[in-house]
């Protein structure tokens, strides 16, 4: 629809193209405003509507207005004439909440973001429910549509006409809702007209959207029933069936396959999950949404970034729970940020798909194969019975060794991709047990470093026992450390007590720990050299299918050429036989 529309004050609004369609309206540009858009309905709203989207221009706020496609004005076809629409911020660079939290959607649509960068969306839509609560209003249709990202996870809320909208004098109702977020005392509802809605059930869809957020799409009470019937999304939740949550059992309830738990975030956001979701949130009432934004300003905090794939984070645990689930599955939930060098030799960062690569690798087949032999040739092979025999296995053998030489590059090149991407994915664990070093570093006896080992008055340490420690590094009583002594091999457990016992009696002074500055710094250089490999094992990964296609190719042309000797020397062991 183009042309010209009036607001309420007879001031002319100029439409431009269409923006977007949906099944509402229409959205068009308005002329020179870039900043704003109108809605068009395809059908002029009702009376009732009329005065909701009165009443919501007459309380928009700025606040309201920076986080959401609030409406500022009505526009109307004349002066008395029909409302066709309004007015409302324009909103640009945003992408719908649901492909931030789908896995694959995410790689496509959100390549840079990590796990934080999605718990920082969760802690914006929770600021932005809030703002809609601290006016009076109720969302009323939390959904997986309710909310736009861009890509520094700032959260804008939309539909908001069809909120739940509270004035003085009146109430204009929410009539519409997806089961799948509404809370359980709305699964049996038979309309959602006219029913007045809650802050506290708009918590309920809020907690589930955070849910899948955090959890890679998951719904809270999505999984597996084990009570031997059919269990429908809508049952589980109308029976506060917590897939994840401590009653679990209790409810016969199992996560999907590869799912995380509760005990992956911090305990006070899982806190919040089993109020959210409990049997008794109806009547207790679940955690309200600036209560969320709080926990999970923690969460955000608290987590600590994987040094096999920087978008990977989490709070607890040995291991990085994503890197085991795509390892598992041989998907990437998440892209990998690296430092490559490009053909100029410049450093850029790039966004790589690991379980793509090695999908591309894993497809690469080894070249050629030996040619089949029969039962009786196998047997001639490997257990000559005469001369012809033995003079055709050794034709075989010098023939299998050109063969096989010729697939030893690809064999080798294969092997060290996959090596690689062993390193490559134990990177966080072996940070982990660097990193705790650094932080239980040994005490600095430095002072003691004249005392040689050389000199030690231990009666029972030979000479070759103390030429043994010298070549492991331990040259003085400043090396008699319980890490030092226990690394060299066969040294007895009643010298390395003597040699401890030896260096305490050197000196009784309080031997130095080592400053917090020096930890700070072994800390930076851990990551350096963290981040240096990961990006050697990352480019050694993206290389690989291009040089391992080369090198199938050089040994399939090689074993070509071979060829016709194997067949010659294949016939004779059949004829051998």
């Amino acid at each position: 629809m183009k042309g010209t529309l009036i607001d309420r004050r007879g001031t002319p609004v100029q439409l431009e193209r269409l923006i977007a369609q949906g099944g509402e309206g229409g959205i068009y540009g308005v002329q020179g405003h870039s900043s704003f858009v109108a809605k068009i309905y395809h059908k002029p709203p009702d009376p009732e509507k009329v005065l909701k989207l009165e009443a919501m221009c007459d309380s928009a706020t700025e606040r309201l207005l920076k986080l959401s496609a609030w409406p500022m004005e009505i526009l109307l076809k004349k002066q008395g004439g029909p409302v066709m629409g309004c007015i409302m911020p324009r909103i640009s660079g945003y992408k719908d909440v649901h492909l931030l939290y789908g896995p694959r959607t995410r790689l496509r649509e959100f390549p840079k973001a990590g796990w934080v960068f999605l718990v920082q969306t969760a802690m914006n839509l929770a600021r932005a429910v809030a703002l809609v609560h601290e006016h009076g209003h109720v969302i009323g249709d939390v959904n997986d549509k309710l909310a736009l990202v861009n890509d520094n996870a700032v959260v804008k809320l939309v539909d908001t006409d069809s909120f739940q909208i509270q004035t003085k004098k009146s109430l204009y109702t929410c009539d519409v809702g997806v089961l799948t977020h509404q809370p359980p005392e709305f699964q049996s509802v038979s309309t959602f007209r006219a029913l007045q809605r809650e802050p506290n059930h708009d918590n309920f869809g809020l907690a589930v959207l955070i849910f899948q957020l955090l959890f890679n799409a998951r719904h809270p009470f999505s999984g597996t029933f084990l009570g031997g019937s059919d269990m429908s999304l809508e049952q589980a939740i109308a029976q506060s069936r917590f897939v994840y949550g401590q009653n679990a059992d209790r409810f016969e309830m199992k996560p999907p396959p590869y799912s995380l738990g509760l005990d992956f975030v911090t305990p006070y956001v899982g806190e919040l999950f089993e109020r959210a979701f409990s049997p008794k949130a109806e009547r207790k009432g679940r955690p309200e949404a600036r209560e969320w934004a709080i926990a999970l300003e923690e969460l955000a905090m608290s987590a600590r970034r994987c040094y096999t794939n920087p978008s990977h984070a989490y709070v607890y645990g040995t291991a990085c729970p994503f890197c085991s689930i795509e390892r598992k599955t041989g998907r990437s939930l998440f892209n990998m940020p690296v430092l490559l060098h490009d053909i100029g030799g410049a450093r850029r960062e790039t966004l790589i798909n690991v379980g793509d690569v090695w999908d591309q690798i894993k497809k690469i087949e080894a070249p050629g194969k030996l040619p089949e032999f029969s039962p009786a040739a196998r047997q001639a092979l490997t257990q000559p019975q005469n001369d012809r025999h033995k003079t055709v296995l050794m034709a075989w053998v010098e023939s299998k060794k050109v063969w096989d030489k010729a697939g030893h590059d690809f064999m080798a090149m294969k092997g060290g991709l996959q090596q690689a991407r062993k390193e490559l994915e134990g990177l966080d664990s072996e940070f982990d047990h660097l990193s705790a070093q650094i932080d239980h570093s040994e005490t600095d006896f430095s002072h003691l470093d004249p005392y040689s080992i050389l000199a030690a008055p231990i009666r029972k340490l030979s000479p070759a026992d103390k030429a043994v420690l010298m070549s492991f590094g331990v040259e003085s009583a400043a090396d008699c450390t319980e890490e030092k002594l226990g690394s060299v091999p066969a040294l007895r457990k009643k010298i390395v007590k003597e040699l401890l016992k030896w260096r305490d009696g050197l000196d009784k002074t309080p031997p130095k720990a080592p400053t917090d500055q020096g930890a700070d710094n072994a800390r930076v250089r851990l990551d350096r050299e963290m981040e240096i490999r990961r990006a050697g094992l990352v480019q050694e990964l993206i290389e690989g299918p291009a040089k391992l296609k080369f090198a199938a190719k050089k040994a399939d042309d090689e074993r070509r050429s071979i060829l016709p000797q194997i067949k010659r020397v294949a016939k004779d062991v059949e004829q051998a036989a």
